[in-house]
């Protein structure tokens, strides 16, 4: 009896011990890991950014193409409009006599046409050819070329026919599509570039082999480069730092 009562308490002993050890081993693994916790707080965390692309343009003003037709030089020309993605007649503008250049603005807005065999300018929206305005231009102006990168403003190059003229330049309100400044420029003035911050309106002058610099802000003329003979062409560098012209 003495033996058994003595195993049975070594047993209990052993059991104690074990369990002590256990009960040790979780306390010292909850201390480890609230360490480990501690620790991290004081880690300085890099948010991942992710970018969220913008909403893209509406391609709806890239999907037509527009077509002038001069219709003789006694009969009114026209401007068709085609749906370039399934080659559609989408409608047809009715302008001037001799129209022979036309310029969209940035934000697709409006057409602006020039109209040399009867010196003036047809304007309409490329949703409603329908409704075409005509802007009157001086009697000899002859525009040949319209171009700008504004929405606010277009601008014409007028040759002007009358011997001994020079050319002009004509800054169209397209708000009320009015002639809100006229610029004097070269003979024969056949081109134009604006820069695309739209600070600077290049005009190429055939008849004078020259280029006039106008300040787009007030409308004055800045300077008249001399170029080769008769230039045709001017365009302007995407970074608005330099124009090439092409004689």
């Amino acid at each position: 009896m003495k033996n058994s009562f003595e195993n049975y308490v070594i047993r209990a002993i052993s059991q104690v011990e074990v369990l002590m050890s256990q009960l040790l081993v979780g306390r010292l693994g909850g201390l480890l890991l609230l360490a480990l916790i501690c620790t991290s707080c004081g880690d300085t965390f890099r948010p991942v950014a992710t970018p969220i692309s913008p909403p893209p343009p509406d391609p709806s003003s890239f999907h037509y193409a527009l077509v002038i037709s001069s219709n003789g030089p006694s009969n009114p020309g026209s401007s068709t409009r085609i749906d370039v993605s399934g080659d559609t007649n989408v409608g047809v503008a009715r302008l001037g006599l001799g129209p022979v250049h036309a310029a969209l603005l940035p934000n697709a807005g409006r057409v602006y046409v020039a109209n040399s065999l009867e010196n003036s300018i047809s304007s309409y929206s490329p949703t409603d050819v329908t409704s075409v305005t005509t802007v009157s231009l001086p009697a000899s102006a002859v525009p040949v070329f319209v171009h700008t990168t504004q929405n606010d403003t277009v601008y014409v190059a007028n040759g002007d026919v009358i011997p001994g003229n020079t050319g002009t330049v004509s800054a169209i309100s397209t708000a009320s599509n009015v002639i809100a400044s006229t610029i004097s420029v070269g003979t024969n003035p056949v081109g134009l570039a604006e820069t695309p911050d739209t600070k600077k309106l290049y005009v190429v002058n055939q008849g004078s082999d020259s280029v006039t610099s106008i300040n787009t802000i007030d409308k004055t003329v800045n300077a008249t480069l001399s170029t080769g003979t008769s230039p045709v062409w001017a365009v302007a560098r995407s970074d608005s730092a330099r124009v090439y012209d092409a004689v």
